[in-house]
């Protein structure tokens, strides 16, 4: 999606789009309409694609169920020592 694209979507001014892929924070407001234009929770729109995958899949999980998880991660991937 282009700048100017996103700037449509959201009936936003295109400097506006523009100083947010220079590394402005949007409002609120704008964070909200890009949380709905893209599907997600606001919290989703700073995380990394993987990191966002991850806290859905652990969300709403007891902490047992995360412990048993995190075993066998641990079991599957053992770190490597140097």
């Amino acid at each position: 999606m282009t700048q100017a694209d996103l700037a449509r979507e959201l009936d936003a001014d295109k400097s506006v789009v523009s100083r947010w892929y220079k590394g402005s924070t949007p409002s609120e407001d704008y964070q909200n309409r890009l949380a709905a234009l893209f599907n997600c929770d606001r919290d989703a729109l700073f995380r990394h694609p993987d990191d966002d995958w991850m806290a859905k899949f652990f969300a709403d999980r007891s902490r047992d169920e995360i412990e048993r998880m995190k075993r066998t991660l641990e079991a599957a991937f053992p770190r490597k020592r140097a």
